[in-house]
C-alpha cells in the first residue's frame, strides 16, 4: 500500500531533473477552454497507455458499496484513484 509523503512537495526537485508537474482544475477550464483541456487529457491518457505514467489505484468498490466508497473518498484517506466496479 502506498502512503502519502510526510514531507511537503518540493518543486525544485522537478526543475533539476528537467521534469514537470501538470494539474488541471476541471470545473473552470472545461467551461472556458474545453478544447485545450481535452487535448491535454488525451495526451496524458496516451502516456498512461504507453506505460510512461502510472495511475495509482487506492481501492476498488462494487457499485453496491457506493456509500462506503463515498465515505472513503470524503475521509481524505485515499491515495490515488478510487474505482467503482459494476
Amino acid at each position: 500500500m502506498q502512503r502519502r509523503d510526510q514531507e511537503k512537495f518540493d518543486p525544485v526537485s522537478l526543475w533539476r531533473g528537467n521534469q514537470s508537474l501538470h494539474g488541471v482544475f476541471f470545473p473552470t477550464l472545461l467551461d472556458q477552454e474545453h478544447a485545450r483541456v481535452h487535448a491535454s487529457v488525451q495526451a496524458l491518457l496516451q502516456r498512461v497507455a504507453a506505460g510512461e505514467l502510472h495511475v495509482v489505484i487506492d481501492k476498488t468498490f462494487s457499485l453496491r458499496e457506493a456509500q462506503a466508497a463515498h465515505r472513503h473518498v470524503m475521509s481524505r484517506q485515499a491515495f490515488g484513484r478510487v474505482i467503482m466496479i459494476p
